[in-house]
């Protein structure tokens, strides 16, 4: 029996296509997380003269992004802020905002909000 090479060449044509297909997406650049445990949180447009007391004062901040992007994070690249303006005396449960470079992505803050009281 000979060897036809040509033979089902839109089955062989598909089937490199697929493979292809498959390689781009399971080699591409893979996203890893990393946590970021115990980080500060900073009150933000805070009126003068004005005593704000968080709680809790730390969160954890999963971050997630490129292996060489997470390598070289630092620590105090990570920042938990906490939004006072246009805020006068009381109570209140505000949402945390995560400050961090342009190319690391916020995958999870824990708890997602404090509880602030103004003085």
């Amino acid at each position: 029996m000979a060897w036809h090479p040509f033979r089902n060449i839109g089955w062989k044509f598909l089937a490199l296509l697929l493979g292809t297909a498959l390689w781009f997406t399971v080699s591409g650049d893979l996203a890893i997380e990393r946590a970021f445990n115990d980080r500060p949180v900073v009150i933000k447009n805070a009126s003068a003269g004005v005593q704000a007391i968080v709680v809790p004062s730390k969160v954890t901040v999963t971050v997630r992004g490129s292996r060489e992007e997470l390598g070289t994070l630092q620590e105090s690249q990570v920042t938990v802020l906490v939004d006072l303006s246009g805020l006068g005396p009381g109570q209140y449960k505000l949402p945390t905002h995560v400050d961090t470079p342009a190319a690391v992505e916020v995958s999870k803050v824990a708890p997602a909000t404090v509880e602030v009281q103004i003085r």
